[in-house]
């Protein structure tokens, strides 16, 4: 059971008058989809008969003449058919090591390989690549599936509202990286601005937000979309069967939630690597979450963490806001901000530069109250490699006085704060699945602390993980949104194989009611 739905459960509980019974379906339907983040939505389109094809006509050839060569083979069938096996996809891109073109080495084959054809050469010529891929409607390709997701609404963790960062901040890929197919992020611009999106655009959290959230209806699958629904138990029932356990939460405080009990033939785990963000030492949790809406900027705020979102919390910080830094700094843990070019993302560049100019002075020269780094933001002060060994009630109402252990200094270093922002990480939870499946994944001690590199392995060998169990999205170790489709693609393609689909009745219907 995870924490998010432990909570829910409690609250719900605590609203609900107990002489009311929760409602509850029990169903059977051919594949469940745990989570409603971006790739879930991409297979979901997949399932409900939108069907890929190598399309060399419209624009040309893939300008990998290799890769076409070989998806000419069999440019006359859907896609899938490419992609039947592990070994199909290991002809497609044995060739990308020593391609001219510029293929992701780090990321999972069958995900570069649908990338390039959905944006070949996308990463270079940005805005301007034309796709590969011709989508047609098939009903006969209509697969019975259901997703659902905890978040609030479709796009997981796109969806969270990060309390200590504006909503206004740019992405880190651009809006062609983020786009699912049909109704792309470009047509949402133009929808929501009523204006041509500028090119090379990094739309805001909040833009992307919503783009996820209309996108189900905007392409006709939004019946089969759940939210607020806490998957807390699956299970194999049989070797061809799975018996899948959730909760949806009620829409407001007078419904009761519904009680779900779903058998199916696939389960497919979507539910990604960024859903349980790990918490502060306790020591540190008696300092109030900085929050940049309603924050006394006369009070210094902590922040704890190496990577985007730490930087993301002192970005939407006052520009008078007193910063204390502590990060990560040494050859075995750089930040991830050091990829970060000055031109393209400058926001970035600047705060690693400050980083790097604190873990550059020398402390031998400093006195423990002087400032670690004479950066550019004369409120920021960084403290590399530090250690918060304790925490005490300042003199002053709200103020908190920690005392840090900082490497280079004999004597401890001691500062005020007001607030705390720690962001050192976040892993996903596959504690929802029965211990027989954790164990067939391999993860029976690791199931509450899922990293990238937890199943990157497995996925590499195949998208299908274990009979009838698939992972997409950042579970296949690949967090970004333009590698979340060739897994989803592998999948949809196993699961038409594998049998005629069965048909939606009335009575699951009443599952996303």
């Amino acid at each position: 059971m995870t924490r998010d739905y432990a909570d829910f459960l409690a609250n719900a509980n605590a609203t609900t008058p107990r002489s009311r019974a929760s409602r509850h379906a029990d169903v059977t339907i051919d594949t469940v989809i745990i989570g409603n983040g971006p790739a879930a939505l991409f297979l979901s389109y997949l399932l409900h008969g939108h069907v890929p094809y190598y399309d060399p006509v419209t624009s040309g050839p893939h300008p990998d003449q290799l890769l076409h060569r070989k998806l000419a083979e069999s440019a006359s069938k859907p896609l899938y058919a490419s992609l039947s096996s592990p070994e199909q996809i290991r002809y497609l891109t044995e060739h990308f090591s020593a391609s001219p073109m510029s293929y992701s080495s780090q990321a999972q084959r069958v995900n570069v390989l649908l990338d390039t054809l959905l944006r070949p050469n996308g990463d270079i010529d940005i805005g301007e690549y034309k796709s590969r891929i011709r989508w047609v409607k098939d009903e006969s390709r209509v697969v019975d599936h259901v997703v659902l997701g905890a978040a609030s609404s479709a796009g997981g963790q796109w969806s969270e509202s990060i309390v200590a960062t504006s909503s206004d901040i740019s992405t880190l890929s651009y809006a062609d990286m983020l786009s699912l197919p049909e109704y792309t992020f470009e047509k949402h611009y133009e929808a929501i601005y009523g204006e041509p999106m500028p090119p090379f655009t990094r739309p805001s959290r909040r833009d992307v937000s919503t783009y996820y959230s209309v996108y189900p209806a905007k392409v006709g699958i939004s019946a089969r979309i759940g939210s607020n629904t806490y998957v807390y138990d699956v299970e194999r029932s049989s070797n061809s069967e799975f018996l899948v356990r959730a909760l949806r939460g009620p829409e407001y405080a007078e419904q009761q939630p519904i009680s779900l009990s779903i058998r199916c033939k696939h389960v497919v785990l979507a539910s990604g690597i960024f859903t349980r963000v790990l918490p502060p030492p306790v020591h540190l949790q008696q300092i109030p979450e900085f929050c940049p809406d309603n924050a006394d900027t006369a009070l210094p705020l902590l922040v704890i963490g190496s990577g985007f979102t730490a930087a993301d919390v002192i970005l939407s910080s006052h520009p008078n806001q007193k910063i204390f830094h502590i990060f990560k700094w040494g050859s075995t843990s750089s930040s991830p901000l050091k990829g970060c070019h000055p031109q393209a993302y400058p926001e970035y560049a600047r705060i690693y530069r400050q980083m790097k100019q604190a873990a550059l002075k020398a402390p031998s020269n400093l006195s423990q109250h002087s400032t670690i780094s004479a950066s550019e933001q004369p409120s920021y002060e960084g403290f590399p490699n530090a250690k918060v060994v304790s925490v005490t009630p300042a003199a002053s109402p709200g103020v908190y006085q920690i005392t840090m252990s900082v490497p280079g200094f004999a004597a401890p270093v001691r500062r005020e704060v007001g607030y705390l922002s720690y962001f050192v990480g976040r892993r996903g939870d596959l504690s929802y699945l029965s211990r027989g499946l954790q164990e067939e994944l391999g993860i029976a001690q690791t199931a509450s602390s899922i990293a990238a590199d937890t199943l990157r392995a497995r996925v590499a060998a195949n998208v299908e993980i274990a009979k009838g169990v698939f992972a997409i999205g950042s579970l296949t170790g690949d967090s970004l949104v333009k590698f979340g489709f060739g897994s989803g693609t592998y999948t949809a393609g196993t699961i038409l194989r594998d049998g005629p689909p069965t048909s939606t009745t009335k009575e699951e219907a009443y599952l996303l009611s």
